[in-house]
């Protein structure tokens, strides 16, 4: 019985360790600009590394929606945490592309795509996010688009709309979210 007791408190203080060394994705700052044929975006995603003596490096997996109107995009960039253009590897839907992230800190990958458009809608993939098993501590997304440009739904609630730069800003603000919808623009 001593032996099964051992057993199982060796199995979750592994478990224990094991978790410590997994990267915890804290928060997303995307920027969507949309005009009548292309959605560019520029997204930050701000990765944590709770151990204090282990670096860890992980490879993610970034998909993309990819259907009859949404081609794969035409310009991929994944920018390091030193602003160093990053590898990445391609297949149908979506790109590889590792990161590393040093001991008891937080780092920021951006990853820029643009991606054609062969009808007025985009999507943005959100639910991927459940896969990291918590809530991101925050998300922000900005929707940049010409004011002429009239959208006609939206899959979340703005929070604020504003002129910027003769462009119309939607924000759209969540805090403690772990999406169950993606993140759809029609216009």
């Amino acid at each position: 019985m001593i032996k099964v007791v051992y057993f199982i408190l060796f199995i979750a203080i592994c478990q224990g360790i094991n978790s410590l060394n997994k990267p915890i994705f804290e928060s997303e700052i995307i920027s969507f600009e949309i005009d009548s044929t292309k959605c560019t975006v520029r997204a930050e995603y701000y990765f944590r590394n709770a151990d204090i003596s282990e670096i860890i490096n992980q490879v993610l997996f970034y998909p993309f929606p990819i259907n009859e109107y949404t081609p794969f995009p035409e310009s991929i960039d994944v920018i390091s945490p030193e602003n160093h253009q990053m590898d990445y590897s391609q297949v149908s839907n979506g790109i590889f592309f590792k990161v590393s992230i040093p001991s008891d800190s937080t780092v920021c990958y951006v990853v820029n795509y643009t991606q054609m458009l062969n009808i007025n809608k985009f999507e943005y993939i959100l639910t991927s996010t459940q896969k990291w098993g918590r809530p991101l501590s925050s998300a922000t997304f900005n929707i940049y688009h010409d004011p002429n440009l009239e959208l006609k739904s939206l899959s979340y609630k703005p929070d604020s709309t504003y002129i910027d730069s003769n462009k119309q800003v939607i924000r759209i603000s969540k805090k403690q979210f772990l999406p169950i919808k993606n993140l759809i623009i029609e216009w």
